[in-house]
């Protein structure tokens, strides 16, 4: 197989096109943002809800289960906020290293 790179003038055509070949920077996102962002979480919203109807009706045993519920989907959802800071974190040091 006969393998042909880009010329010159290609890759200086793509590059004014579409920019340099780097990985995006992403934007910050905070601790506080991410816990707005898993209480507007549909899973959340309805347990929640149905806590405070718990609350109401004087079921406190179904409110603990449902509010424990809660923070555990709430929790696992948090846990994509560690995920960005590490990528955010790995990539700056993978861009310093180059």
């Amino acid at each position: 197989m006969n393998y042909r790179g880009l010329s010159h003038q290609e890759a200086q055509k793509i590059y004014l096109e579409k920019g340099a070949n780097e990985i995006p920077k992403s934007k910050k996102f905070s601790f506080i943002y991410s816990i707005f962002e898993a209480l507007s979480e549909p899973m959340s919203l309805i347990l929640l809800f149905a806590c405070i109807i718990y609350i109401f009706i004087g079921r406190i045993l179904d409110f603990g289960i449902l509010l424990f519920s809660a923070l555990v989907i709430i929790t696992i959802y948090l846990s994509k906020f560690q995920v960005r800071t590490n990528f955010r974190k790995t990539t700056k040091f993978y861009q310093k290293s180059l």
